[in-house]
């Protein structure tokens, strides 16, 4: 089957990495390039072969699934000991070729997660939710999520999934939590990002005030109103009536007003001068 191939190749026909070796099921792997490849491909190939025999053999079709679920942990963890063993310098002189490595991890165990929600194969959601948190592929962690309409699980990966170090060794990657802010903007969710639970809020406001862009801004004061930050939200509306034409302009000169003296009044009920 696909572990007694892999092992064939491991040891015949590709030549080890010095100093490069993950470990699954018992014996070394090596961490060479050409075993990645190798493994992609065969990854691509059954998910073709998948999408062809759901009409012309279906009952080969969990099979199927659960060869592919084998040819993806086999990938991460040599894509994980091929990158490992990579010096920081090729990494940083050639990142876009080692990203393509970890784009490629994401792309087929998100085909898997597909595959399984159309089985309903539970087996294999969770074998995937297993691989993603551990392989931190934010995108099969969104997206199962996504699937399961499961709001809380999303809050539970984004205080578990922390920041870390790249792979590519170039940045501080972002943890989790920021990507789900990306997604959660992205798909216009308003209502799910103002109302992440409290322990979100810095994050959340450290984020939209490194994007200066106005849609950012604009989520930027509704957040901070909620916060009850008033002094910041009416500083925030100002800057972008400054930036308007004369409707917004106007609306956004009286929001920030309102702002303003619902800070005074907060001021006053705690006994503080604003002015």
């Amino acid at each position: 089957a696909v572990e007694s191939w892999i092992r064939a190749v491991d040891t015949s026909c590709i030549p080890a990495r010095p100093g490069a070796f993950g470990h699954q099921e018992g014996y070394s792997w090596t961490a060479c390039p050409s075993l990645c490849n190798c493994l992609l491909s065969l990854s691509r190939l059954c998910i073709h072969y998948r999408s062809q025999w759901k009409t012309k053999a279906p009952n080969m079709v969990p099979r199927l699934s659960i060869q592919l679920h084998s040819l993806i942990t086999q990938y991460l963890s040599v894509c994980d000991a091929f990158l490992a063993s990579t010096s920081e310098e090729e990494k940083l002189r050639n990142s876009q070729h080692f990203r393509t490595y970890i784009e490629s991890g994401e792309e087929i165990l998100g085909a898997l997660l597909e595959a399984a929600y159309e089985e309903s194969n539970h087996m294999i959601q969770d074998a995937v939710a297993e691989l993603a948190e551990v392989h931190c592929c934010y995108a099969v962690l969104y997206d199962l999520c996504e699937k399961t309409n499961d709001i809380g699980r999303l809050y539970q990966y984004m205080r578990m999934v922390q920041p870390e170090v790249s792979k590519l060794g170039d940045v501080q990657r972002t943890g989790f939590a920021v990507y789900a802010f990306q997604r959660l903007i992205a798909a216009n969710r308003v209502r799910d990002l103002l109302e992440l639970p409290p322990d979100f809020n810095e994050s959340l406001h450290h984020y939209l005030k490194q994007h200066a862009d106005e849609s950012h801004q604009e989520l930027l004061w509704l957040h901070v109103s909620r916060m009850q930050s008033f002094e910041e939200c009416s500083g925030i509306l100002h800057d972008l009536a400054m930036n308007n034409d004369n409707d917004k302009k106007e609306r956004r000169l009286a929001l920030g007003k309102i702002c303003g003296l619902a800070q005074v009044s907060s001021n006053k009920f705690s006994g503080k001068n604003f002015f």
